[in-house]
């Protein structure tokens, strides 16, 4: 099926666009990782394991209920939607800049009236308008905080620690035999197709944060045109923006280094809304080159990948298998042990973080509801089990195509996935957010069976 806006797009259809509902409840759980996570600096820590707790149920139970919802709520109109994207997205920004806009020469407040006021302003009288302006007056403020606040190692050591790498690699020096103790306790164990696109910035002393900016501008156009933009501005209004100005990804801006592989998970999307199948599989592979617990994205994503017959589907495979060889080959070849250095350090020392057991440093995972005696090779065992359930179910909804029901499973067999890891962050859900935010986009009423 070409879910393409416009051709044959289920959001096309009478009843089966997205209604208010779902986009609500998508909102909402992203919310929570934004306020959570916000908030956490405020709770004692003898509290933090509860609070998490409290965070974790709110999270998982509003991802079960779009789930519902998504099937059984009614399409909504489209200046409905476009205003639900306004006020969804204002009050995305207003999080965004409360808890991470000190950076900016002036009040955040003063910041959050330039961008809000006008949107709600516009609202009632010109949503299409106040929709944009709230969307490029967001990001224009997102960008600028991130190129003006300091980067410091002992706020984050992503981006340091990658530095660090840059110079060692212009040196000649392998920075995967040594270690960066002034910066991280672990040594790099980042694949070279996550970090090895910062190195430009760092050998020309440009600040590695402008790669941030501009893969955020790709990753926001990527998306709309997955959505259907220029002509459907409401879906993507509605079903993403939001998701786009939500605090984590204006944290990562500011500190992180997931861009590279977040932009591929929105060409993943935009070329499967293109029905361009082979191609998006390889740039799933390409994920898959720069990112370990991409594997949880691949094993039920990799169900909408198997229409065609079994001659097309292996051509696929080994096309996308051709990638992914080439994105990890200076990996193989930089280190004595590949599974050890990649994964079973991390495992390792990710063991000893523990706060309170089962739930590492305190996060929202579905890990720190489980008993606290449960091991973590149990735990990866649940994980496998729910990835491969995710693969059954999205084939099952999507028969091989990537079908909008089926982008929907999987994104959320994702986000079950990875929440059941050892160790958790907020970053972990991105990707499975933003699968899901397309996916409604295109009416999930439509890819049922």
């Amino acid at each position: 099926m070409n879910m393409e806006a416009g051709r044959d797009s289920p959001g096309r259809r009478s009843g089966e666009q997205p209604g208010i509902l779902p986009v609500g409840l998508l909102w909402g759980i992203t919310t929570v990782l934004g306020v959570w996570y916000g908030f956490q600096y405020a709770v004692s820590p003898e509290r933090l394991f509860d609070y998490f707790a409290v965070g974790t149920a709110a999270f998982f139970a509003g991802l079960a209920a779009l789930l519902v919802a998504a099937w059984r709520s009614r399409g909504a109109q489209v200046r409905e939607r476009t205003t639900a994207g306004v006020l969804l997205s204002a009050a995305a920004v207003l999080q965004g800049l409360y808890f991470f806009s000190k950076a900016l020469p002036v009040s955040w407040i003063v910041v959050a009236a330039v961008v809000v006021v006008p949107a709600l302003a516009l609202v009632w009288w010109r949503a299409g308008l106040a929709l944009a302006w709230v969307g490029v007056a967001g990001l224009l403020a997102y960008w600028a905080i991130a190129l003006l606040e300091p980067l410091d190692v002992a706020a984050a050591n992503m981006l340091p620690i990658i530095q660090a790498a840059c110079v060692d690699v212009a040196a000649g020096v392998n920075p995967y035999t040594k270690t960066y103790p002034d910066i991280a306790t672990l040594p790099l164990y980042y694949f070279p197709g996550l970090w090895v696109p910062y190195c430009p910035f760092e050998w020309l002393h440009l600040d590695v944060r402008w790669l941030n900016v501009s893969l955020d501008l790709l990753v926001v156009v990527l998306l709309a045109r997955a959505c259907g933009a220029p002509g459907r501005w409401d879906l993507f209004g509605a079903c993403v923006l939001p998701f786009l100005l939500s605090p984590p990804l204006l944290q990562m801006l500011i500190h992180g280094h997931l861009w590279p592989y977040w932009t591929m998970i929105a060409l993943v999307l935009y070329l499967l809304t293109r029905a361009r199948i082979a191609a998006a599989a390889s740039a799933l592979a390409a994920g898959l080159g720069m990112r370990q617990l991409a594997l949880f994205m691949v094993v039920p994503l990799s169900a909408a990948f198997l229409a065609g017959g079994p001659r097309t589907v292996i051509r696929r495979a080994l096309l996308a298998a051709g990638v992914l060889a080439v994105l990890l080959l200076p990996a193989v070849a930089a280190v004595d042990s590949f599974v050890s250095h990649f994964f079973t350090s991390i495992a390792n020392a990710n063991a000893t973080l523990n706060v309170h057991p089962g739930n590492p440093h305190d996060q929202i995972a579905l890990s720190g509801l489980l008993p606290g005696g449960m091991r973590p090779a149990l735990l990866q065992a649940l994980q496998v089990l729910v990835a491969f359930a995710g693969f059954g179910a999205a084939l099952w909804a999507g028969r091989g195509k990537p079908t909008p029901a089926a982008l929907l499973i999987a994104g959320c067999a994702y986000l079950c996935a990875v929440g059941l890891n050892p160790f958790v962050n907020r970053y972990f859900y991105v990707p499975g957010i933003m699968v899901a935010c397309v996916a409604l986009a295109h009416g999930v009423r439509a890819g049922t069976r």
